[in-house]
């Protein structure tokens, strides 16, 4: 069965208020981020009502919408992706740019850097140490240690925080 979407306020009011929640917590198991579910949510209804009159759809419209829906968690899991490399890749930066002593006169500080590491949890410290001094890749690192990717990259961002927070604390 073919069906084209014709703007109609009461039939697009009665898909939302059919399908709305459901399609949140269908998104929301993909995002485990309740707004960024419900913003994916709208993002499909906005475009379904922009394109109204334009759109075929072959079957059930709920079919339509979960697929939509699940198609843009994933591409919002991807940017997300991207955003989370560069914010790392961004603090690796200023911490190789404004932590790392440059003459003797830091060497406490290179001290304190250490002992931060040193005092992080043993799977997140051996994780960071292997990324921060060995220059493994995420990949790398978690083949070597038999986890995954995404746990490399927890361990990661947590390790930074951790040490950006307890080095401000020292620092001010």
């Amino acid at each position: 069965m073919l069906m084209k979407i014709q703007r109609n306020r009461d039939y697009f009011k009665e898909l939302y208020e059919k399908y709305y929640s459901r399609l949140v917590t269908f998104a929301a198991s993909y995002l485990f981020d309740p707004d960024e579910a419900e913003d994916v949510v709208q993002e499909v209804f906005v475009y379904l009502w922009d394109n109204s009159g334009k759109i075929d759809i072959r079957g059930d419209v709920r079919f339509y919408l979960f697929t939509s829906v699940k198609n843009k968690s994933l591409n919002r899991i991807k940017h997300l992706n991207i955003i989370d490399k560069h914010n790392i890749r961004v603090k690796e930066a200023y911490l190789n740019a404004e932590v790392l002593p440059e003459d003797d006169a830091d060497e406490e500080l290179l001290g304190r850097i250490n002992s931060v590491i040193d005092n992080m949890p043993p799977q997140m410290k051996k994780v960071f140490e292997l990324h921060s001094y060995s220059g493994l890749k995420y990949n790398e690192i978690a083949d070597e240690l038999d986890i995954s990717i995404n746990t490399v990259k927890t361990h990661i961002t947590r390790g930074f925080s951790i040490l950006r927070n307890k080095l401000l604390l020292l620092i001010f």
